[in-house]
Formats: structure tokens, C-alpha cells, sequence
């Protein structure tokens, strides 16, 4: 295989993940009832990572039994959080994103935030 296939499959991939990352956020924005703050998906060789913040432990696995369901062929990671805290707060998410992104160069996960608020 030359570098012109290699490159040409490298797009090919990107550009499928790319349209399963589309594809997935258009569908949790549509499900009734269900609500996803900062919601985070990241599409990588075959993987779905499935990331933001949920008020039920219920939704958790919901969501992650939809994608499974619909994306037979692709492994779903969950790591969404679950916080009633936040869905009370409307200012959350703002605070929430701001927090996330300013960790000194590099984004805090999600679950080190929640553990920083937890300590406190």
C-alpha cells in the first residue's frame, strides 16, 4: 500500500467517524425526557466515548443502550456522570464547560471536576 491509499483510507475513516458523531448527537437531542449537560462524544477506530452530565442514574444506561442498539457494529465507552446537583443550578453548564477547560494547557476529565467538588 502506498502513502496516496493510506492517506486516501485515513479520510475515509475520519470522515465516517466524523458523520457517527453527527449521527449520535442529533439522535440524544431528540429522545424525550432526556437531557444532557455538556454532552461529549468522541467517534475513534470502531469506539464511541460517550461523555457529559445526566440528573438520573437511569439515563446513564438508557443512553448507552440506544447507541449499542443502533451501532451494532461499534463498542459504546460510558462516561457520562451523573449529578442532580447540576440540574438545579441553571448556571451549571456554563460553570460546568469553563471548568473543564482550564486545566493549565490540557482539559480536565469530567470526573476529576466532580471529584475537586467533592473534596471541598
Amino acid at each position: 500500500m502506498n502513502l496516496t491509499q493510506k492517506i486516501k483510507e485515513k479520510k475515509a475513516a475520519n470522515t465516517a467517524d466524523f458523520q457517527t458523531k453527527i449521527e449520535i448527537l442529533l439522535k440524544l437531542a431528540v429522545i424525550p425526557d432526556l437531557k444532557i449537560l455538556a454532552p461529549r462524544v468522541s467517534v475513534k477506530n470502531g469506539t464511541v466515548t460517550l461523555g457529559g452530565i445526566v440528573d438520573a442514574f437511569w439515563k446513564s444506561s438508557y443512553i448507552e443502550n440506544i447507541l449499542a442498539s443502533e451501532l451494532p457494529n461499534r463498542h459504546v465507552k460510558n462516561n457520562l456522570t451523573v449529578a442532580m446537583a447540576c440540574f438545579l443550578d441553571s448556571s451549571c453548564q456554563a460553570a460546568h464547560e469553563k471548568e473543564l477547560n482550564t486545566g493549565h494547557g490540557s482539559e480536565k476529565t469530567q470526573e476529576a471536576v466532580l471529584q475537586d467538588r467533592m473534596s471541598v
